[in-house]
């Protein structure tokens, strides 16, 4: 195996460079894709270091991440410690975050443990959460061709431009020729430069938002484009102008082929009243290109029994995940004494040949479900083979179901306030 590290300072210089010549911007992108897809199944493992500069001062973070992705399916976990006071404070395992995020192909996990607090499991059967965790969590992803703020990839930006050029001369960047794509599209304006000499990926790039440009799958200036989760519901103000950066790219050659594995990021984002800006260091330690993920179980769900879990197509019903899937948290006592009480008011006490007999809580809920949209495929399938034979019945079934639900909630309630 050749590895080779090639680290590019970064700087462009303009030089009398051969012209671009009769190549266009597209047979470029042709070729940038080509080095795309040698790169897209991957495991990898990084750090990144960030820091934020706002109004509040400045702060530092440290991210240790295993990203493995097979072009269709991600799994992304990391320890992070936030808030710091320098790149180099000290850190243990005790103060960092956990998080781990897994779209499988059916289901999106995000699984959340915060100091001092037990660990939380959330699903959903919508794929929509899946490009913004990678374009938002993930340090490598801008080298991946993400960037700051986009969920799609910048090919695919590029390749819906409505104005896109090839600039006559190309550029060093650190020492290698580069060609320049100047491009203008929903998402904002581009600048990108391809590097041929280490496989026609990405050496650089310039990006700008302006408001009304696509920013995390919103226009820029939507009130959600800002991260208002903190406000504790004060009016957000939405950022009105969006600056990424990608610099001193280093590549390494793994079995002939060259990935792009270091960077610095640099991304400034103004409001009407304050601007602030992030600066980035990220640095692969290690990756596998084309691993067998079936034997490390990489798009597994890997969580602690006893998590609490959160199906989010089934809201104020509580999980519990015991051997990789989520368990309904139903007291048994609860459930026996629900059910005498459903039979007295009903007035058939001990009938259990009954059309309307109402079904246990558990099997409403199927044990053996592994997505939320599995439980509703499910439920819905029960409900259509379900048919009332009487007027009285969908009486008596409604206000069973009533009392279900209402005894329910005040489990429930009572629950989160023990908790």
């Amino acid at each position: 195996m050749t590895r080779n590290l090639v680290v590019l300072i970064g700087i462009t210089i303009p030089t009398s460079l051969p012209a671009a010549g009769q190549i266009a911007a597209s047979e470029v992108l042709d070729k940038y894709d080509v080095a795309r897809a040698r790169t897209t199944a991957f495991s990898a493992k990084g750090i990144t270091t960030v820091e934020s500069v706002g109004q509040s001062g400045t702060s530092f973070s440290y991210t240790e991440s295993l990203f493995r992705t097979d072009g269709a399916r991600v799994h992304h976990q990391y320890s992070q410690w936030r808030y710091l006071t320098s790149r180099d404070a000290p850190r243990t395992p005790s103060d960092s975050e956990e998080r781990a995020y897994l779209w499988d192909g059916r289901s999106s996990f995000e699984y959340r443990k915060e100091k001092d607090f037990d660990g939380r499991l959330f699903i959903t059967g919508n794929d929509n959460l899946r490009k913004g965790l990678v374009s938002i969590g993930y340090g490598g992803a801008p080298l991946m061709g993400i960037f700051h703020a986009d969920h799609d990839s910048i090919g695919s930006i590029l390749r819906n431009a409505s104005e896109i050029s090839l600039r006559p001369r190309q550029e060093l960047v650190g020492t290698s020729p580069c060609f320049i794509i100047d491009a203008v599209t929903d998402h904002g304006r581009y600048a990108v430069w391809i590097d041929p000499q280490h496989g026609y990926n990405i050496a650089k790039a310039d990006v700008h938002k302006k408001e009304g440009d696509m920013a995390w799958g919103k226009p820029l200036g939507w009130v959600g484009n800002v991260d208002n989760i903190a406000l504790k519901g004060r009016t957000p103000e939405p950022y009105t102008d969006i600056r990424f950066s990608i610099t001193n790219v280093a590549f390494k050659k793994i079995n002939d082929v060259w990935v792009p594995v270091e960077a610095d990021y640099e991304s400034t984002a103004s409001r009407k009243s304050s601007t602030s800006t992030i600066k980035t260091h990220y640095q692969c330690t290690d990756i596998e290109l084309n691993p067998d993920f079936d034997t490390i179980d990489a798009f597994v769900p890997n969580i602690p029994n006893g998590t609490r879990t959160y199906i989010l197509e089934s809201q104020g019903i509580a999980y519990e995940w015991r051997d990789g899937r989520p368990v309904p948290l139903v007291d048994q006592d609860f459930l026996s004494d629900l059910d005498q009480s459903v039979t007295s008011v009903k007035g058939h006490p001990g009938d259990s040949n009954q059309a309307d007999e109402i079904p246990a809580a558990d099997t409403r809920y199927p044990a053996n479900a592994t997505s939320p949209s599995e439980v509703q495929m499910k439920t819905d399938e029960a409900a259509s083979n379900s048919q009332p034979q009487s007027r009285s019945s969908i009486i008596w079934v409604a206000a069973g179901a009533c009392l279900v639900v209402a005894m329910g909630l005040i489990v429930y309630r009572k629950r989160r306030e023990r908790q």
